[in-house]
């Protein structure tokens, strides 16, 4: 019996992200990757293809999480990942009908919580997420 491989990159230049979001997911036994920020994520993304799963942060140096998106739109990969946005701050109505159609889901840092993590990872890994 083979166990699939589920595969999840954080695009965000805050370490304390990275480190929240990857023992999270760690315990679902989900690989995690990290970015620090839009240029490295796009990187990756170009040379990794099998990813289910990005977070991405919309606000970062050097290439942003709106740029992110766009290339995952324009990349239209045979297999897209599920592209979530997540932002400290708040984003507004106009920004989420702009993206809305591009991204699978929206997260806000301010009110991250395991069980909202993992609601999340239900939807994307559907029977595979215990939940915790």
């Amino acid at each position: 019996m083979s166990i699939e491989r589920r595969r999840l990159l954080v695009i965000d230049d805050d370490v304390m992200v990275h480190k929240v979001i990857e023992a999270a997911a760690q315990r679902h036994g989900i690989e995690v990757s990290i970015a620090g920020d839009g240029r490295e994520g796009i990187a990756f993304l170009k040379e990794n293809r099998g990813v289910d799963l990005v977070l991405v942060d919309l606000l970062m140096p050097f290439v942003s999480g709106w740029d992110v998106v766009e290339f995952l739109v324009k990349e239209g990969q045979e297999t897209s990942p599920y592209v979530v946005v997540m932002s400290g701050a708040p984003i507004q109505e106009v920004e989420k009908k702009k993206i809305g159609s591009r991204v699978d889901g929206f997260m806000a840092k301010d009110t991250f919580s395991l069980k909202r993590f993992d609601a999340l990872l239900s939807n994307v890994f559907p029977a595979k997420i215990c939940a915790a």
